[in-house]
């Protein structure tokens, strides 16, 4: 998509000035297209739509986590929590449709940004988001994002930690599910140093 945003810049200086060149100037003007149209698309894409801004302020949150990446399972926690405290309701086709917008590791079953463009734009690079980005760091602040992220963590944790003993006590525990309780803690405690993760001891130690 880059490549093609830079192709309709040339084609404009073309068709303006019937000639192109792309010398130093142009190439540091660049960036800033960029910036506004990955603002634009994460504008029409996410915040239009109902519960938009919840999820705005769930990709501001991960832009500023340590690792700048997330599990699906806590971005879906992090997403309600962050929906109750802007009021808003959830959309999970939304979630959906932002999970295609990323690009996830089935492996780590993590999520990051396409580019690090998107993280400029997240923290205000973009004049199409600025507006509304402003508004949601105005009630919910850096800190506090990162303190709702956290505590979003460790609640992700224990429904998974509940998950995983109701299937040991029944049986029917698989590797899979097992590796799936693992790298959430994995990514957990990349992002958190000190997370409380209840139970994390008990799971490492089991058999299948």
């Amino acid at each position: 998509m880059y490549i093609y945003q830079l192709y309709k810049d040339l084609t404009l200086k073309l068709s303006r000035e019937m000639h192109v060149k792309l010398d130093k100037t142009f190439a540091e003007a660049i960036p800033s297209g960029m910036y506004e149209y990955i603002g634009e698309l994460i504008q029409t894409s996410i915040v239009n739509r109902q519960g938009g801004k919840s999820m705005l302020a769930a990709l501001k949150t991960v832009a500023i986590l340590k690792t700048k990446t997330i599990n699906s399972l806590h971005l879906a926690q992090l997403y309600q929590t962050l929906c109750e405290k802007l009021g808003e309701k959830p959309n999970w086709d939304l979630y959906n449709q932002t999970h295609t917008l990323l690009i996830y590791d089935p492996k780590e079953m993590t999520l990051r940004f396409p580019h690090d463009t998107w993280i400029d734009v997240l923290k205000g690079k973009s004049s199409t988001l600025q507006p509304t980005l402003n508004l949601i760091d105005n009630v919910i602040p850096d800190t506090e994002k990162l303190r709702l992220a956290k505590i979003s963590g460790e609640e992700t944790w224990s429904r998974k930690y509940a998950d995983i003993t109701y299937l040991k006590e029944r049986g029917a525990l698989t590797q899979r599910d097992l590796m799936q309780a693992l790298l959430l803690a994995e990514t957990l405690k990349m992002n958190f140093q000190n997370i409380r993760l209840f139970g994390l001891e008990e799971i490492e130690n089991y058999k299948i």
